[in-house]
């Protein structure tokens, strides 16, 4: 069985009550310290998260992801720092942090399971837990985004205000995130019924508008095409900007023989662009009926 995937977001030091601190990405819990201050206590808080919540897309309409956060705290001690130890936990010393998230963008919104979470100070690391849920709109782009999380340590101060038993600071955490592909387009033929004669070319403008979250390309395929005619579109295939349009020129030529009248049949199918297997939408259908007359 697999181990369980984790990515380390965070990993803070910070002394007490000498003001230092540091952040780096980590992939792993263990990890040393070297004491600069005899008369100090090195706190730890250590934040993990599964990465493949992260790797799997968002889906663009909207549907929540709920992201498991996993704080640890823990605390180091040095020679004369044992006796700061012994008064925190004589007196049941917490340290509080609080979370905010400071920076995302418009299309995605997000909710904290709570904004403020209370570590003992002692030795043995305490794992206190948090969610994230985020979620993005339909206007979301298909393209990797982060989000931007405040952590704030206060500071704790002793009997009558007049020791600090820890230092506050800040320290950012960054989450990446991925929006899905949503396909969308919209195809609209100038004309869904045409007149010619027999071995007359006539051409139909059809205009194709990319509706969906990332560049696109339209690929246009042919339903059976009636023995002896002739359908060419060109471009035989383009890619779309969010929003963007483009004119299509469907070309249709009947068999020098036939009267009466016939459909054509043609699909338009988004793909991301560049394409991703699994990244294309359902086929767009258009019929032209082609009154071919004497």
């Amino acid at each position: 069985m697999n181990k369980k995937c984790l990515a380390v977001g965070i990993i803070l030091l910070f002394f007490l009550p000498v003001n230092v601190s540091s952040a780096t990405q980590r992939t792993s819990d263990s990890h040393h310290v070297t004491p600069i201050d005899r008369f100090s206590l090195y706190g730890v808080v250590d934040v993990t998260w599964d990465v493949h919540q992260n790797d799997e897309p968002l889906d663009p309409m909207g549907t929540p992801r709920i992201v498991t956060l996993n704080v640890s705290s823990r605390v180091y001690k040095d020679l004369l720092g044992q006796v700061m130890l012994w008064y925190c936990t004589f007196i049941h010393q917490t340290m509080t942090v609080t979370i905010e998230v400071t920076e995302k963008p418009d299309f995605c919104t997000i909710n904290l399971s709570t904004s403020q979470l209370s570590f003992p100070v002692k030795e043995v690391s305490t794992v206190e837990h948090m969610t994230l849920t985020i979620a993005a709109n339909k206007y979301a782009p298909a393209d990797p985004f982060a989000v931007e999380m405040k952590f704030s340590i206060g500071d704790v101060v002793g009997p009558l205000g007049f020791l600090t038993l820890v230092k506050g600071f800040d320290f950012t955490l960054m989450m990446s995130f991925n929006v899905g592909y949503r396909p969308q387009i919209v195809v609209t033929p100038e004309s869904t019924y045409l007149e010619t004669t027999p071995g007359t070319t006539v051409i139909d403008p059809i205009n194709v508008t990319n509706l969906g979250n990332h560049i696109t390309r339209i690929v246009v395929d042919f339903i059976e095409v009636p023995q002896n005619w002739t359908v060419t579109i060109s471009p035989v295939q383009i890619e779309l900007l969010v929003n963007q349009s483009y004119i299509m020129n469907l070309s249709i030529t009947p068999p020098l023989d036939f009267y009466g009248n016939e459909t054509i049949n043609v699909s338009f199918t988004p793909q991301k662009y560049p394409y991703q297997p699994g990244c294309e939408g359902p086929p767009t259908y258009i019929n032209i009926t082609v009154n071919v007359r004497p």
